[in-house]
């Protein structure tokens, strides 16, 4: 499973929680780094921040979809909005806050 949030906090916990369940993690702090890791490994799933350092999270799940759309992808924010539910409900993506 791919986690990407440019908070390093984040990260740590979601990667700690989800290898407790078993999931092997793999981390990015950045969109860039996001897609690279994609070049050269598959995942089952990715976990993307709404708003990451380097560019917005809409766009690099778009981006990932383009690049293999066989990785489910699940959407997070700290600030939950309608705008921001609307967009991610038109990508094919799971949200959540």
């Amino acid at each position: 499973m791919l986690v990407v949030d440019d908070e390093l906090a984040v990260r740590e916990l979601l990667q700690d929680l989800l290898a407790q369940w078993g999931y092997e993690v793999v981390t990015a702090d950045t969109g860039k780094r996001a897609l690279e890791l994609l070049e050269t490994r598959l995942f089952d799933a990715a976990l993307l921040d709404m708003w990451i350092g380097d560019t917005d999270g809409l766009q690099l799940l778009r981006a990932i979809q383009q690049q293999d759309s066989g990785v489910a992808l699940i959407m997070m924010t700290g600030s939950p909005t309608l705008t921001t539910a609307i967009s991610v409900s038109s990508t094919n993506a799971s949200g959540g806050a």
